[in-house]
């Protein structure tokens, strides 16, 4: 009976020693990409004056159901979604005919091209063209997005879910906007302040596009993901542009010059990736984390780095996170977390620190042993971050 508890000790050892290996080799070097996505976040900061006016009276949680509206998601795998409904958005309903906005429909949403439709509309659209931008800027839609662009804050993920979150919730399978049509719902509001344009009002068109900017704050401020600060950089530029535009016109031109910043270009793909260990990966995104010069959108995806980043060694793995680790979620409670919404969003990163991302299938049969073995030892020891860390680590190979 002795030498088969020895023998069985033996094989569990030997089990566990494969994915325990594999997660001290791979810790050591891991690939990074040196894009400064804060700092190039950070640089539209310049365009802040060019935000529209605030309306105190409108509360976080009314502007949050806004936005909600305008960016709605559905429940899934421990994500309770608020129910909504969707405004009425025109230019989602029916395509563009050929003969509207001759030489002028943008490529990627259904309407015309934001960066050219303030200049055509101050010389003129043919009467079809106008009547569509018509349609546009009376649609329910704008309801909403004048009351989220009109916000102090926007209570982003109180109006968007049900908190606290589910016991089995996984941040990595939070269910997020579709943020392409956010973009088109940036683009369809510069349509908005053409129409403006169109019928002699550039006041109220500049109004338009100062909401337009404000959108993009918005995301930049008050969202919980870079995904959002990213999505929020290109709509101010949008904005930005769409004043411009309107200023050459001869409208207000003493305030071009507040138009004339051009966004520094982002580099290309995988030109800037480094090997950096675990180690020092935890290290950068705690550094940020506290970092008060970045968007605070931005510290907070650094909560996500910092989550899985606990797999940079056998001992992490073994014993849990490190206490940086644990004084710098502490830190975050404090100093980014805003809303009861938002702890639980801290709270939902610390509990998951031993789930991996979702791993799509790898057919190579070594990925396989280690998988299994994982599973084994995560099963015998109840600790999970020995499989997540493993799956974690194959999935950046």
């Amino acid at each position: 009976m002795a030498r088969m508890v020895r023998d069985a000790a033996i094989g569990m050892a030997l089990i566990a020693a494969l994915p325990l290996t594999a997660i001290g080799v791979a810790g050591r070097a891991v690939l990074q990409f040196d894009n400064n996505v804060g700092e190039r976040i950070t640089s539209v900061n310049v365009l802040r004056e060019l935000r529209a006016p605030v309306n105190p009276s409108i509360t976080p949680q009314v502007a949050g159901a806004a936005l909600h509206r305008l960016r709605p998601v559905t429940s899934s795998d421990g994500f309770v979604a608020r129910p909504t409904s969707a405004p009425d958005a025109p230019w989602t309903e029916r395509r563009l005919t050929a003969s509207q906005f001759e030489g002028l429909q943008s490529t990627w949403w259904n309407g015309p091209n934001a960066k050219r439709i303030i200049t055509a509309a101050a010389k003129g659209l043919p009467a079809a063209d106008r009547a569509w931008l018509a349609q546009l800027s009376n649609a329910g839609v704008w309801r909403d997005f004048d009351l989220v662009t009109a916000a102090r804050q926007v209570d982003v993920l109180g109006e968007r879910f049900v908190t606290p979150f589910a016991e089995d919730a996984n941040l990595f399978r939070m269910p997020m906007p579709d943020f392409r049509s956010t973009r088109a719902l940036a683009h369809a509001a510069v349509a908005r302040a053409a129409y403006y344009v169109s019928i002699g009002d550039p006041a109220r068109a500049e109004q338009m596009l100062r909401a337009v900017v404000s959108l993009g704050f918005v995301l930049i401020d008050d969202g919980v993901a870079t995904l959002d600060a990213l999505t929020g950089r290109l709509i101010v530029d949008v904005g930005r542009d769409g004043l411009h535009q309107l200023y050459q016109t001869g409208f207000h031109r003493e305030r071009l010059a507040s138009t004339e910043w051009t966004s520094p270009p982002w580099p290309k793909a995988n030109t800037t990736a480094r090997r950096v260990s675990m180690a020092q990966l935890q290290a950068n995104a705690i550094a940020q984390l506290d970092d008060a010069s970045l968007p605070r959108t931005v510290r907070l995806g650094e909560l996500q780095v910092l989550r899985w980043s606990g797999c940079s060694s056998v001992s992490s793995v073994i014993r849990g996170p490190s206490r940086d680790v644990d004084q710098a979620l502490a830190r975050a409670r404090t100093s980014l977390a805003r809303t009861d919404a938002e702890r639980a969003y801290i709270d939902l990163i610390e509990r998951g620190m031993e789930q991996a991302p979702p791993q799509g299938p790898r057919d190579y049969f070594a990925f396989k042993v280690l998988q299994g073995a994982a599973a084994m030892t995560s099963a015998v020891t109840g600790n999970p971050r020995i499989e997540g860390c493993t799956n974690a680590m194959l999935g950046m190979l």
